[in-house]
């Protein structure tokens, strides 16, 4: 299992606050089950599929994708990628809303821009086999990595493309019934708590109680909304915090296990190795 680093709500460095756009890609071929688990941040995402299938679920909603295909994913979405045991590789444009948003509430953002941008459409977001899309998310790629004279007008030019071409696809299954995504704010607030639980044990009564909630409640919940139960998701981020230490930190391993919520070293290099496939002491020397 490959750990990528986009837990819980992701607050991406932008460029400039002029314009608040970044480009980040993936390329693994460790050939085990490829996951980004559940995050969600504040600003639209684009997604292209360059290399592999998987299954993303987007709030409760999984829908497979492959190879070319590219995701418009509203702000604030709760979304996940399962991969299969194959290479997987994206890439991802993140922008704020403000980067497409009109000045003024004109007729583009009111019918256009904002209902996109909610997803107000009963319509898949995965967009397969588009030539048009994928040409223009080609050519935001190269855009940001040469980042040539004018190269932001490019990108933006090349979003509204690919805005405008989705529009012809979802204009028909628009919904005006929009309601308040309870169980995704509920999932929110209970990532944010085991977040906040990271280096200390955590009771799932306790837990339970806090959302008031049945213990066998809150597991079920959970594990329907994310395919994990909440142990192997804490485990999970306490591993990636227990990596950055190693990475940037000179503390002692046992000193990470302790800090990053393990109640024992034994245990913590048990967990370590299931997910890394290295003891934390091979994965610090081979930095």
């Amino acid at each position: 299992m490959h750990i990528y680093p986009t837990l819980l709500e992701e607050h991406g460095k932008h460029e400039t606050l002029n314009f608040p756009l970044r480009v980040h890609s993936v390329d693994s071929s460790v050939e085990t089950e490829e996951k980004i688990y559940c995050h969600w941040h504040s600003e639209i995402e684009l997604l292209y599929i360059r290399k592999g299938n998987a299954v993303l679920q987007i709030k409760e909603q999984q829908y497979p994708i492959h190879t070319g295909d590219v995701i418009l994913i509203s702000p604030g979405s709760v979304h996940m990628v399962n991969g299969d045991h194959s290479p997987f590789s994206f890439t991802a444009v993140v922008f704020l809303p403000e980067l497409i948003h009109s000045f003024t509430d004109d007729r583009i953002e009111a019918q256009y821009i904002s209902p996109m941008i909610n997803w107000q459409f009963n319509h898949s977001p995965v967009f397969s086999n588009n030539r048009v899309i994928q040409s223009c998310m080609q050519q935001i790629i190269q855009a940001e990595q040469i980042r040539g004279d004018g190269y932001e007008l490019t990108v933006k030019i090349r979003i509204l493309e690919i805005l405008q071409e989705i529009y012809q696809y979802i204009k028909d299954f628009r919904t005006d019934d929009i309601t308040v995504d309870e169980r995704s704010r509920l999932l929110k607030a209970m990532v944010v708590y085991l977040h906040e639980h990271e280096n200390m044990a955590v009771h799932l009564e306790e837990m339970a109680e806090t959302f008031h909630l049945s213990k066998g409640h809150l597991c079920r919940f959970f594990r329907d909304l994310t395919k994990m139960t909440i142990i192997e998701y804490l485990n999970y981020y306490r591993i990636s915090r227990s990596i950055y230490k190693l990475k940037h930190t000179d503390l002692s391993i046992s000193e990470i296990a302790q800090q990053t919520g393990f109640p024992n070293i034994s245990y913590f290099n048990r967990t370590f190795r299931k997910y890394m496939h290295q003891s934390p002491g091979q994965f610090r020397k081979s930095i």
